[in-house]
């Protein structure tokens, strides 16, 4: 007997000939894709099974893939809005940070997986950082954990940057950092089923000495960790990096020995098209972040730079203080209807190059694309049902992937799987509830904006 039968659906593969099957299904047995094809086929082939889902007139989708978030910042929405990155940072992020306790951390990150799930969301990379006090880390796992999603946690460090604006409570000794980062290494990496990994991730490159980035490039290739760092943001961010580190974000990345397919950069607004084929050239990978981009007036990321040179390319919702939710079905349209107007060109960024960003192309950015990201025999069972009828939006669209990119909200996701398990069923949260978790995470962030009050 095995565990779930997906069947009469249409199944967006996300393979790499990007197969979409009609009237078919997918088997799933101890949290692995054991087959998929057509319905009739599965019924036949697996007359023993605990569950079945009728996916009829719906969509079946791989899991969607965040690659760039910072759950704490789900308690500050809407605070520092219509302002520049450098005001946003000085008057809202600066002062909340150091304020942060382990159950705010455990509310943000409880909201921001309710919210992303209700979108489809199976994995998450959580930017976290201002790491001075005891457990907010564990805080945010659990958090996510709670709720069922698969997470990468970045684990995010400063030891400079006063100089800059940094506040100096962010500020830890290189010693303590490096400290924190194996214990959570050994007791996190690759545990609870494989559902929890851990990623290094620099609060800025201008906020970590050459020292500090010697030690990440070196810890991370030791232990094959992914390195996640914003990068190229903004020109200050350029401007800082080459006050710092005597070149910019990106040549601070080559200059440390980061480039490679286990760095993950973030945001890239400003990198040059020689940079973009140096990134395509080291395989280094990318998260596409547009909703926060547009909010602060960042700028739009080349994107048919990195398409014409093949770098690999992900997309994230960013903290939800720069975007005021983890929606990444926004994302996906965003990211498309940016790079369209932004280029003038309707072909900058299709429909399907936003989805493959968001599942197999996210996966690859995590280097997580043998087990998740398509709809294939072998991977972890993540994927999501999507029911356009539910919605007059989402109603009579002729293609399923133009629908969900253009057309879906989270009305439409009527369940979402993680790993074989259920964790979001007739649109609403499984294993929380979820009416008490919202409760509890409001109450959190109306106390810690009262918190930093003097300086919003």
């Amino acid at each position: 007997m095995i565990d779930s039968i997906w069947i009469h659906g249409t199944v967006v593969t996300m393979n790499e000939n990007r197969d979409i099957l009609h009237d078919a299904g997918v088997a799933i047995h101890q949290g692995r894709i054991l087959e998929v094809g057509p319905s009739e086929a599965l019924m036949k082939a697996y007359p023993q099974v605990n569950n079945i889902v009728d996916a009829r007139d719906k969509v079946i989708f791989p899991g969607l893939i965040n690659t760039h978030a910072h759950s704490f910042q789900t308690l500050l929405k809407g605070l520092g809005a219509d302002t520049s990155l450098d005001a946003w940072l000085a008057h809202v992020i600066t002062p909340s940070v150091t304020r942060l306790d382990a159950e705010d951390l455990y509310a943000g990150a409880m909201l921001s997986a309710l919210d992303a799930v209700s979108t489809g969301t199976t994995t998450i990379l959580d930017y976290q950082y201002a790491q001075k006090k005891e457990g907010l880390n564990e805080a945010a796992i659990q958090g996510y954990r709670d709720v069922g999603m698969r997470l990468v946690l970045g684990r995010g460090f400063a030891d400079t940057g006063v100089l800059f604006g940094a506040n100096p409570e962010e500020l830890e000794p290189l010693e303590k950092i490096q400290h924190d980062v194996q214990r959570l290494v050994v007791d996190y990496h690759g545990k609870q089923d494989g559902l929890v990994r851990v990623a290094l991730a620099p609060s800025a490159l201008w906020m970590c000495s050459p020292d500090c980035l010697r030690w990440v490039s070196q810890y991370a290739r030791e232990k094959h960790l992914l390195v996640t760092a914003h990068t190229a943001e903004t020109s200050y961010d350029d401007a800082c990096s080459r006050k710092l580190h005597g070149t910019d974000d990106f040549g601070t990345l080559s200059q440390y020995n980061l480039l490679g397919e286990h760095m993950l950069m973030v945001h890239a607004v400003q990198l040059s098209e020689e940079q973009v084929k140096m990134a395509a050239d080291t395989s280094t990978r990318f998260s596409y972040n547009p909703v926060s981009n547009m909010y602060l007036a960042s700028g739009a990321a080349p994107i048919p730079w990195m398409k014409h040179y093949g770098v690999v390319g992900s997309l994230g919702t960013d903290g939800a203080a720069s975007n005021n939710g983890n929606d990444m079905l926004e994302v996906l349209k965003s990211a498309i209807l940016l790079a369209k107007v932004a280029h003038l060109d309707p072909k900058a960024m299709t429909a399907l190059d936003a989805l493959s960003y968001a599942t197999c192309d996210g996966a690859k950015a995590l280097g997580m694309d043998d087990e998740i990201g398509s709809i294939e025999v072998g991977k972890r069972a993540d994927m999501f049902l999507f029911h356009p009828g539910k919605t007059a939006k989402a109603s009579a669209c002729h293609d399923p992937v133009m629908g969900l990119a253009y057309a879906s909200d989270a009305r439409n996701i009527e369940m979402v799987m993680v790993q074989g398990e259920v964790i979001l069923k007739d649109y609403q949260a499984c294993r929380v509830n979820e009416g008490r978790m919202i409760s509890m995470a409001t109450q959190r962030a109306k106390t810690l904006a009262k918190k930093i009050g003097e300086h919003v």
